[in-house]
């Protein structure tokens, strides 16, 4: 009960946040999958604006059952793939685009390169990244970002909050590169994660 509650009100915050991303990305025509899309708020979003794209979220079984709900009332084309992101199967795909929003800071840097590696297993070329958190300009700032962060200490066993060069640094055994930072509220930032060749 209390995961299918969160996932109803994971919608309107991941809903308010993926309107400020489409202001700042095009989608059009693009595919996109999402990793831990949970209701799909986001996805919603994107699909409203960009009709000719195609989106893919993957998540556990009651969000993609809430997330179903929300597509039928809402009318948009999202494919829901109720599986775990650490023992990914999905058919490859020509994604364009690999969405982790909220997601990486839940888990340490192992867990991450798993997930990471996973996402590219995936993908028939080379996506780029579009990473959401709430990401530290440095140990002490910002301040809300660092309040968030006391939330994972407690929730998250090895979860923590990372630096831009902490993300780096995870996607350089990839040899991928920051490309974009973009700041989309008080405490999340936009980072587009591109190939480096």
């Amino acid at each position: 009960m209390e995961y299918d509650i969160y996932s109803r009100y994971n919608f309107k915050i991941t809903s308010f946040i993926g309107k400020s991303v489409c202001e700042q990305m095009d989608f059009d025509h693009k595919q996109i999958l999402e990793l831990g899309g949970n209701s799909g708020g986001l996805g919603t979003e994107i699909m409203r604006k960009y009709q000719g794209c195609t989106y893919t979220i993957v998540d556990h079984p009651i969000p993609c059952q809430i997330g179903n709900e929300f597509k039928a009332l809402n009318q948009v084309k999202i494919d829901y793939v109720s599986s775990n992101i650490f023992d990914l199967e999905l058919k490859k795909e020509k994604f364009d685009y690999v969405i982790l929003m909220n997601l990486l800071h839940d888990f340490n840097d192992d867990q991450c390169d798993q997930v990471i590696m996973n996402s590219l297993r995936s993908c028939e070329k080379h996506p780029k990244f579009i990473i959401i958190e709430d990401i530290l300009e440095d140990e002490y700032t910002p301040k809300d970002a660092i309040m968030h962060g006391l939330r994972l200490s407690v929730a998250c066993y090895g979860g923590k909050q990372r630096t831009i060069e902490d993300f780096k640094n995870l996607f350089c055994n990839y040899n991928y590169k920051v490309e974009q930072t973009i700041s989309l509220d008080k405490i999340h930032r936009m980072m587009i994660i591109q190939p480096a060749v």
